[in-house]
């Protein structure tokens, strides 16, 4: 796990650079030249991973995408019909929820199944508001269902439209601006029989809105209202020549740190100013600050412009920012660097409406709160609002960035006014948006100590309970709190079906097959090792056959060598293996008692047999399936029973395991004892 120590500044903030590439424009260019006819030249595209993640997804689907340079791609556009099934239906879109958000659009509308995975922070993400209204257009999507959050998650399994079936019309009224999802509905609409209509309460940045008019679509817009019409239309979009302008989001990070250190004088070229995504320099010129822009013309319909901070007395706070309503739609991913602003700001700063900052790669609420109470300023948290009492940071803080880039960056920029070191923990999630930004950070004078935790090692959380307590859920979250690996147990039990079947061994053969996996495990033919999206993977031979354990017979052939001891014998051996290094996450019924009794963290996570009914009922009811209670809670208490008293791994808790009861408790609330707990415990 990477870390930094940044020191206080000792000297103003100098220089003239560039950010990098919008990464919301980026994301919609690769998408929409992928479904222009022509090529389309793209440069300076975000060098973010998540916008790669979008870039590969789009180049398994069949689009050829050349490199250039180092930012620029040519993309060869197949046109709204050419897209291809890709290789392997599952498409890895890593933390990146715009890719998952817009890509499930243009998936939906497609003849070929596919399933976009996420890691343990975007899989915590809420999905069920692109699902449903998609569903209610004639998509055949599903999401993993969150029974806690009662919700839709990722994976989402998307399957392929058939016979000639084309998506409906579609009007949706959002209860919340959402460029996301509005742009998912939006592509969507391309391939749809009807008119695609959304409405939100207020305008969300409107990237895809000015790349469709300037391709050619049949895009009207009124305000907050979009409408897209592909009757009659030639159903061609032109490809795109495109500067992606700087990206204003990493952009409000320099412009806070130059109001943060005195004296400081920064410009920033080239950068986006589309007055969906400036909102920020509004709040912070209401403070007595902000930034001069220099208008540089527009770059794909969007606005470019210079920035500077520290010219004609643009650099002073004088009092709190008030950010609320529209204001906070405008700035909703630069909130975490006003608030770095606020902390050091005369007086009381307000910010409300920050419901949408709760889902996105963390609980930007609760992250920020922790980031201040580390560094000793005062806040409180109302709701969905935060209040913040300006103040002088004090040193020593150790930040805890939850796996969030936007907090990592927030974080290094109040440590600039810090009275000492600031030690800001798991900062590899910066690479997401922003791989330079250390760099840049010691380049306008002011430098940071990289540092990876040599030496130290993680513990192992074991996660047990009854069916239906949320284990699946709060493990791939406590998971991904911690930047552990959740340890996948189904996917040996495949592969081992796979080993079997491989040898010629007969799936009905005890004696065979547990003498088979026995002999790939002990000699390391069969084992897991960490893979992809904070998951593990299961390696025969050195070679991942994901694909292969995919088919319905290596299910069928799981559940048979299951049932045979020497194979779940020869299992716990990898998964012990795999464990001894620490850093792992792993639920089951009797993972604390058998595979790792002796594990740093032991947790039998529970709730009533009511509450568990009540969950699975409304599970049931969100994918449309009528469920009765009185059923549903006398099936629960069965496999209760059935769970307790079965031969081979029957639920257990053990003695040492501390007991969480998550029936009257709120989902982040039972991932945070358990994060708690196992910082506790020694987890780093």
């Amino acid at each position: 796990m990477r870390r930094w120590i940044v020191r206080p500044a000792t000297r103003p903030l100098r220089g003239a650079f560039r950010v990098p590439g919008d990464k919301s424009i980026s994301h919609r260019a690769l998408i929409l030249a992928s479904l222009a006819e022509g090529t389309s030249v793209l440069r300076g595209l975000s060098p973010g991973d998540d916008v790669a993640r979008t870039r590969a997804i789009m180049a398994s689907l069949g689009v050829p995408i050349e490199d250039l340079d180092e930012r620029s791609v040519r993309v060869s556009g197949r046109g709204l019909g050419g897209l291809r099934a890709p290789s392997s239906p599952t498409l890895d879109c890593g933390n990146a929820g715009t890719s998952m958000r817009l890509v499930a659009g243009v998936l939906a509308a497609q003849g070929f199944d596919t399933t976009l995975l996420g890691d343990a922070s975007l899989s915590r993400r809420p999905m069920g508001r692109i699902t449903r209204p998609l569903r209610a257009r004639g998509a055949l999507i599903e999401g993993a269902i969150d029974p806690v959050r009662r919700d839709e998650t990722a994976p989402l399994v998307i399957r392929g439209l058939t016979n000639g079936r084309r998506l409906f019309a579609s009007e949706e009224s959002l209860s919340v601006p959402s460029a996301q999802v509005k742009s998912c509905l939006l592509l969507s609409g391309l391939f749809a029989d009807g008119e695609t209509s959304v409405r939100e309460p207020t305008l969300s940045r409107d990237h895809t809105e000015r790349m469709l008019l300037a391709m050619g679509a049949p895009l009207r817009t009124m305000g907050p209202v979009s409408q897209l019409d592909p009757r009659g239309w030639d159903g061609v979009l032109s490809p795109l020549d495109l500067d992606v302008p700087g990206d204003p989001s990493a952009a409000a990070f320099w412009v806070v740190a130059a109001h943060v250190v005195e004296g400081s004088r920064v410009q920033l070229r080239g950068v986006g100013i589309n007055p969906t995504r400036t909102g920020f320099l509004e709040a912070l010129r209401d403070q007595g600050g902000g930034a001069g822009v220099s208008p540089k013309g527009e770059a794909g319909g969007e606005p470019v412009g210079d920035l500077h901070v520290g010219v004609g007395g643009t650099g002073a706070l004088r009092r709190g920012a008030k950010v609320a309503g529209e204001l906070t739609t405008r700035c909703i991913d630069e909130i975490p660097a006003l608030v770095a602003a606020a902390a050091v700001s005369p007086g009381e700063s307000r910010f409300d409406d920050l419901a949408e900052l709760r889902v996105k790669e963390s609980d930007r609420v609760a992250a920020l709160a922790s980031m201040l109470r580390a560094f000793g300023i005062g806040h409180e948290v109302s709701g969905d609002g935060l209040t913040v009492v300006g103040g002088r940071p004090r040193g020593g803080a150790v930040i805890d960035t939850r796996g969030d880039h936007r907090i990592a960056m927030a974080a290094a920029v109040l440590a600039l006014a810090a009275e000492g070191e600031t030690t800001i923990d798991d900062v590899g999630c910066v690479d997401t948006s922003d791989p330079g930004f250390a760099e840049i950070l010691e380049g306008t004078g002011r430098g940071h100590r990289g540092e990876r935790m040599s030496g130290a090692r993680g513990i192992v959380v074991a996660i047990d309970g009854p069916a239906g307590a949320g284990k699946s859920t709060v493990a791939r979250q406590v998971a991904g709190a911690l930047g552990y690996t959740l340890v996948d147990t189904g996917s040996l039990y495949r592969a081992s079906a796979l080993v079997a079947e491989r040898a010629g061994v007969s799936m009905g053969d005890q004696a065979g097959v547990e003498g088979t996996v026995s002999a790939a495990v002990a000699r390391g033919a069969l084992r897991l090792e960490a893979g992809d999206a904070g998951l593990t993977r299961v390696l025969i031979g050195g070679e991942d056959p994901a694909e292969a354990l995919r088919t319905p017979a290596m299910s069928m052939g799981a559940s048979a060598v299951a049932a045979y001891p020497g194979v779940r014998e020869a299992l716990l051996e990898a998964q012990r293996a795999f464990g001894r290094t620490g850093g792992v996450v792993l639920e089951g019924r009797d993972i604390g008692t058998v595979v790792f009794p002796k594990a740093e963290l032991k947790v039998f996570l529970t709730a009533s047999a009511e509450e568990r009914a009540r969950r699975r009922c409304d599970e049931l009811r969100l994918r449309g399936i009528d469920a009765d209670y009185a059923v549903t809670l006398a099936e629960v208490r069965q496999r209760d029973h059935q769970d307790a008293s079965r031969e081979i791994a029957p639920l257990r808790e053990a003695d040492d395991a501390v007991r969480v009861d998550s029936s009257e408790m709120e989902p982040q609330a039972v991932v945070d004892a358990i994060v708690a707990l196992a910082r506790g415990r020694g987890a780093v």
